[in-house]
């Protein structure tokens, strides 16, 4: 009897507490006016435009309104993103340095410090820069005759300018472009030699660069006495060689830089006016000159143009070139009327507002993690990330996505039986870094090997604010040379935990999600799901579908070279990818005349439409579990869960890079540069789940008839 009464007390017990979470439930607000989801709530909102109907173009629905806004707007995803991390890693910096503090810790701080102390800049005046223009060889627009005629200058060329300027901690690289990275055919180390980066170098950058010349000549002659008022034709032989050198036409088929060996012997004699040999001596000057070296397969096409280029250029127009590149590296350190001429080129350039505007904490928070990334994360990490932790936020979604993943793939039709089970093999080990794998935190928090990598790292009391931050990309760039006579450190990788964006490892068949990821406005645990798995659970996923998609082929799980797919899945992959290349050309054709030809250029349309698909049916499962439906945000109440998980979807794109690349004889490498709208258009109108829960008829245009799709069951 006593048992029964005890069981009758328990069933009591039960129903007692299902009828007051019921009774909960039905009196509590169906709407989440919690203040992270009335942030949430005004974010999407400040971006709709609902002048636009969403089956027409679901990216100017959500973010028709973001362009335009003035500067009290709240900030877009990436924006609030990228400022709360470099907020945190300020905050850290701005800690007043201790006796315990690692040395490391306050040679950065002083930096730190000393880059925010305008006044002092202003005090220091020119005299810092028109020091280091002596060292670098000099600035033949302003020295006028007397350039490079001392007894102490020595004969200037290309190859002797490159390494004062890479000597002195500037970047360089206006010519050629050198580094020592990993040559993953035979993962030794080499030094790569590879052109510059490309500038579209409109009429409208010509003129810009053109002022801007003349303001800096202006400001080094009137705090200079020594220096002359440069000739007009001088200034605009310069900018022309600057127009000639960048307006260089470069690969046009493909997206990916192809590397091959050359050796430097043959190299140095078909490109003489490099100097390759002479400036490699000089780089390395105690070691012997390496038999090889690594290219770009476009590098020999590009310098043999630039050699014609070089031949007719008088080397007084080649070092000016260089110098302003140099002077534009170093701006934020240098006196208000510098900063100001830089930030009129930019304006007039047509550089978006997100480059220009910053302010003084999080430029100079930048300056440090640019030269010293390794080093500022591994002592946030010691002294202030909590890392075991943290580690629990994303394992969870991580799972649920993995096992949707797994059944996705053993339903595709394109792949055969091999190459399904080495996929699935793949996915299974795949893991989640928040922000670095536990291997790298263990090396990175090692406080011996911290100290003896950085052990070199000077900083010298009472110089110039330019002086001082110099030496951390001087102290870099050593120890980049420095790779081909040692074994590579954890320190060497350059990891940076307060990058922008999610991202895949191959060598480590890892995802790799950065600092602030788990906050405001990318997670939050008591939010609706559709606000976690829509934007935020999409990007992990098309994350995971790159490890094992056409660039994760040639890796396997181990994060060596190795191209697991068969022949047949190559084949049937190509021709099924041809319908997102026909469709993004059709996106793009009345911008520009190029063609995108090779599949690997817009692989991030296809994985991207595999992310949203993973992440809908995953949050699916999930809300049809839910006894009783999601909550909704006051101002989208008329959104139905599955819709703002699309909404939530789109409103991570919501930035300034909306525009489609634009520009005859583009390479396809600039030409499939997506835009942010393309992002949100190209995966959503492929999706028949987003036009069924949208509502939309037949071929509007974000529902067509010839949809893509790579990863359909």
């Amino acid at each position: 009897m006593q048992v029964y009464l005890k069981y009758l007390a328990f069933v009591a017990y039960i129903a007692l507490c299902v009828a007051v979470g019921i009774i909960i439930t039905l009196i509590s607000p169906k709407q989440c006016i919690s203040r992270k989801c009335m942030q949430k709530n005004n974010l999407v909102l400040q971006d709709m435009d609902i002048s636009v109907r969403p089956c027409d173009n679901f990216y100017q629905y959500i973010c028709g309104n973001y362009v335009g806004l003035d500067e009290k707007r709240g900030k877009s995803v990436t924006e609030a993103i990228q400022t709360k991390q470099i907020s945190l890693l300020s905050s850290y910096l701005d800690l007043p340095s201790k006796k315990s503090d690692n040395r490391v810790l306050r040679i950065i701080k002083a930096v730190y410090q000393s880059c925010l102390d305008t006044e002092h800049i202003e005090e220091e005046g020119v005299q810092p820069i028109t020091d280091r223009i002596r060292l670098l060889g000099g600035f033949p627009l302003v020295e006028g005759k007397s350039w490079n005629t001392l007894i102490t200058d020595r004969p200037w060329s290309l190859d002797v300018g490159e390494y004062k300027a890479r000597y002195a901690g500037f970047r360089g690289g206006i010519i050629f472009e050198s580094t020592v990275q990993r040559y993953e055919q035979d993962d030794s180390y080499y030094v790569h030699i590879k052109p510059p980066g490309n500038l579209n170098f409109t009429d409208a950058v010509f003129k810009a660069y053109h002022t801007y010349i003349k303001n800096i000549t202006s400001i080094l002659c009137t705090f200079n006495k020594k220096y002359f008022t440069p000739e007009e034709k001088e200034i605009e032989d310069t900018v022309q060689f600057m127009k000639e050198l960048f307006k260089i036409e470069r690969q046009k088929v493909g997206c990916k830089d192809m590397f091959r060996l050359e050796e430097l012997e043959d190299f140095s004699k078909e490109f003489p006016f490099l100097g390759l040999k002479n400036y490699l001596n000089q780089m390395l000057p105690y070691v012997k000159l390496p038999k090889n070296i690594v290219v770009t397969t476009e590098s020999k096409a590009f310098f043999t143009k630039v050699k014609d280029i070089i031949a007719k250029t008088d080397k007084r127009i080649v070092c000016n070139c260089m110098m302003i590149f140099n002077i534009l590296q170093v701006t934020p350190l240098l006196p208000s009327s510098f900063r100001h001429a830089k930030y009129v080129l930019l304006k007039t350039s047509n550089v978006p507002h997100t480059l220009i505007g910053s302010d003084r904490r999080s430029l100079c928070t930048k300056l440090i993690t640019e030269s010293l990334s390794s080093a500022v994360t591994a002592l946030y990490l010691r002294d202030v990330f909590q890392y075991k932790k943290e580690q629990r936020y994303f394992s969870f979604l991580l799972a649920t996505l993995k096992s949707h993943m797994v059944k996705l793939i053993r339903h595709v039709q394109w792949m055969d039986k091999d190459t399904k089970e080495k996929a699935v093999f793949k996915v299974d080990l795949m893991g989640f870094a928040y922000p670095v794998p536990d291997g790298e935190y263990e090396e990175l928090t090692n406080q011996t090997a911290f100290r003896i990598y950085y052990e070199d790292l000077c900083f010298i009391r009472n110089t110039s604010t330019l002086s001082s931050y110099l030496a951390l990309p001087q102290f870099s760039s050593d120890r980049n040379w420095d790779l081909l006579g040692k074994h590579t450190d954890v320190f060497d990788k350059n990891i940076d935990i307060f990058s922008s964006d999610i991202y895949y490892d191959f060598h480590r068949n890892t995802v790799v999600i950065p600092m602030e990821f788990k906050n405001y406005p990318t997670f939050n645990g008591r939010w609706p799901k559709y606000l976690n798995y829509g934007g935020l659970c999409s990007k992990i996923a098309m994350e995971l579908f790159r490890g094992i998609s056409f660039s994760g082929s040639s890796f396997g799980i181990l994060g060596k070279k190795n191209n697991w797919w068969t022949v047949e899945t190559k084949a049937e992959y190509k021709r099924r990818n041809r319908c997102f290349v026909n469709q993004y050309n059709n996106y793009i054709k009345s911008f520009t005349d190029t063609e995108i030809r090779d599949p690997e250029c817009i692989e991030d349309i296809e994985i991207r439409l595999a992310g949203v698909k993973i992440a809908y049916l995953t949050y699916s499962t999930i809300e049809r579990e839910r006894f009783f439906p999601e909550r909704r945000l006051t101002g989208l109440k008329h959104f139905s869960p599955k819709q703002m998980f699309f909404v939530d979807f789109a409103t991570y794109y919501c930035d300034v890079n909306w525009l489609p690349p634009q520009g005859r004889n583009l390479t396809e490498r600039e030409a499939s540069e997506e835009p942010n709208e393309y992002k949100v258009i190209g995966s959503l109108r492929n999706m028949k789940l987003f036009s069924d829960i949208f509502e939309c008829s037949p071929n509007d245009a974000m529902n067509p008839s010839g949809k893509c799709d790579m990863w359909n069951s």
